[in-house]
């Protein structure tokens, strides 16, 4: 069984920037590279859903969002559905697809920060 990992920028995929302070750029596919534990556990698939600022994703991008999360929910092969987003707008974006999504409910909605500290 095979876990999805949604990436939808923010903090999580962010590089530091001298004249920003921080950038999204590491795709998903990279994120779980970085995390050797995870080669220990399911398959992974990552879907490289947008890279951007959590704060910049708009209404539109989260409705295509949970339709990415619908579609990947009927995929019978699938154990789970992790989608990451960035600190700014985390509890928004959970509660949007939450309001919208109509397939089966996932276990939790959290922002795993242990993934933040293996990368760094």
């Amino acid at each position: 069984m095979t876990v999805a990992i949604i990436s939808t920028g923010g903090t999580i995929s962010s590089i530091s920037d001298e004249g920003t302070g921080a950038t999204p750029e590491l795709e998903g596919s990279y994120l779980v590279d970085s995390l050797p534990v995870l080669d220990r556990g399911p398959p992974i698939e990552t879907c490289e859903f947008a890279n951007v600022p959590s704060a910049y994703l708009t209404i539109e991008q989260m409705s295509s969002l949970t339709e990415v999360v619908q579609e990947y929910s009927r995929n019978d092969d699938l154990t789970g559905i992790v989608v990451t987003v960035g600190t700014d707008v985390l509890e928004e974006v959970a509660y949007f697809v939450d309001l919208c999504y109509g397939g089966p409910t996932p276990d939790e909605y959290r922002d795993d920060c242990g993934s933040r500290e293996l990368r760094a």
